[in-house]
């Protein structure tokens, strides 16, 4: 299979991340879109991988965490006028979360609602993120400071209990309706501090942080853009584009006015990027960095493809495909693991010609993976398919196994 060269694939990584979308960047660099969107899933995939199992043990006192919205495909209001599957469409709240002092974004959370059952599964990643002692305790207590939407207090209460100090703030304006929401042409004239839990300190009690990391992201990310034809078509790839962006705002952008960050050993504060001053590295990482990360991700997985039997590049491509699918039915509160092959799972497709608006579908690459991604959307209701991991694939016949070998056995 012919590869791209490294000095192109850093040249597309850098012009998506100066706001370019990939038609952009097709036009612009030359390059064709199937080129463009092979560099994105390579140098995304292994961004997702970075931010959800590498970001941890990290010392945090105090947190800000807020939701940016967007969409795929359309937008909710037009969802019932679509002529194609909806499945995909619709509402994308991206959920994040940063530490107030370094401005260093611990997690990332996609989710069609703000549910309290998103809310949830999204801190239990931040509460991945930070150290705790042989107790299961913080060395300091942190501050969780939100805005006033409802599902943050009761998924707090999950996944931290009395471990932290929370807090909300309600931004008034001089426009409102009658629910307290911001009117069109309205403007801020005052915010309200309120106190969940704790003694957090009153200058802790602030979302200007996390708001200027909403800004930055739409800055740098296309698909973020108000009103604009570059919203996402495909989720998948807007969680790719999403990552890369956040790697890069962690580890390799330095501000306009640049933090210092004093090093321990008496010499002057050097300049730091959001990820050294947190002390999730010691060295200011470039776009040729990403893309050697991303490169060392791809041989990684193509060695688990070939312990697993792959032979020829084709039969290796294939087995870096997901082997296993989650589907979280945010109807029932329910994630059941399918085989990629099982004909309710279709390969994340579902069953021919059945909608799943209710629900999405969830790649992983092995069945531990996908056990574990389904306890983390629905902690409490989780399973395996019946019909092609469960008692009813024993027989290799499906869930009528037995009383097709019944009938078939001679008399």
């Amino acid at each position: 299979m012919n590869k791209l060269s490294f000095e192109r694939r850093v040249e597309i990584v850098s012009s998506l991340l100066n706001t370019a979308s990939m038609r952009g960047c097709e036009r612009d660099k030359k390059y064709s879109m199937k080129t463009i969107e092979r560099v994105l899933r390579d140098v995304g995939d292994a961004s997702i991988d970075y931010m959800n199992n590498c970001i941890r043990d990290l010392n945090v006192r105090c947190i800000q965490a807020d939701e940016i919205h967007s969409f795929s495909e359309a937008k909710q209001k037009n969802l019932a006028t679509m002529t194609t599957d909806p499945s995909e469409a619709g509402n994308l709240w991206t959920y994040l979360a940063i530490d107030a002092d370094t401005r260093f974004i611990l997690a990332y959370h996609l989710a069609g609602d703000r549910s309290i059952y998103a809310a949830t599964t999204f801190l239990r990643r931040v509460n991945a993120t930070m150290r705790r002692d042989h107790r299961g305790l913080f060395p300091v207590k942190p501050t969780l400071v939100t805005d006033k939407m409802v599902s943050y207090q009761g998924a707090a209460d999950t996944v931290f209990g009395d471990d932290i100090h929370q807090a909300f703030v309600v931004k008034r304006s001089d426009k409102e309706g009658p629910n307290g929401e911001k009117l069109p042409g309205g403007r801020h004239i005052r915010s309200e501090k309120f106190v969940i839990r704790g003694n957090p300190q009153r200058s802790d009690i602030q979302t200007s942080y996390i708001e200027r990391v909403n800004a930055n992201i739409r800055n740098f990310c296309r698909r973020y853009t108000r009103k604009t034809y570059c919203f996402s078509k495909r989720i998948d790839n807007h969680e790719r584009h999403l990552a890369l962006v956040l790697m890069y705002l962690n580890f390799c952008w330095l501000p306009t006015k640049p933090r210092k960050h004093n090093r321990g050993d008496g010499s002057p504060p050097a300049t730091a990027t959001s990820a050294i001053a947190i002390g999730a590295t010691k060295t200011v990482w470039s776009i040729e960095d990403l893309v050697r990360m991303a490169d060392e991700f791809v041989a990684r997985r193509a060695e688990e493809a070939v312990a697993r039997g792959a032979t020829t590049s084709d039969e290796v491509e294939s087995a870096m495909a997901p082997t296993h699918w989650v589907y979280w039915s945010k109807l029932h509160y329910l994630a059941k693991v399918h085989k990629a092959e099982c004909k309710s799972c279709n390969h994340g497709q579902g069953k021919p010609n059945v909608a799943t608006a209710k629900g999405v579908w969830l790649p992983f690459g092995s069945k531990e993976a996908a056990l574990l991604g389904a306890a983390q959307c629905e902690p409490d209701r989780f399973e395996e398919c019946k019909i092609c991991l469960g008692s009813y694939s024993n027989s290799g016949n499906g869930y009528r196994g037995p009383r097709n070998l019944a009938a078939a056995r001679p008399a």
